[in-house]
């Protein structure tokens, strides 16, 4: 509610300031054809592998979230593959 008041106070407006934060991918371009590739080669390999593999490759540093939602923009799916039992 302070927040609020002071915002009025100083700029005559009282709606919310926007929210969020910088959403693009730091995978881009070459970087999208490795993670491409990674997955190609390897389609039952996780997540945090793949962010390893970027990190000491080419030196990025993206969540794995951010990495996930680069795969399904790619439509690159992956399938583990699990031994008989």
């Amino acid at each position: 509610m302070r927040d609020f008041l002071r915002r009025y106070r100083e700029t005559n407006e009282i709606a919310a300031k926007p929210q969020g934060g910088d959403r693009r991918s730091t995978i881009k371009g070459k970087d999208e054809e490795l993670v491409k590739t990674i997955v190609r080669e390897q389609n039952d390999i996780y997540l945090r592998e793949i962010k390893e593999t970027l990190q000491k490759t080419k030196e990025i540093k993206v969540s794995v979230s951010s990495l996930s939602r680069t795969l399904k923009r790619l439509n690159l799916g992956r399938k583990k593959n699990f031994s008989s039992q």
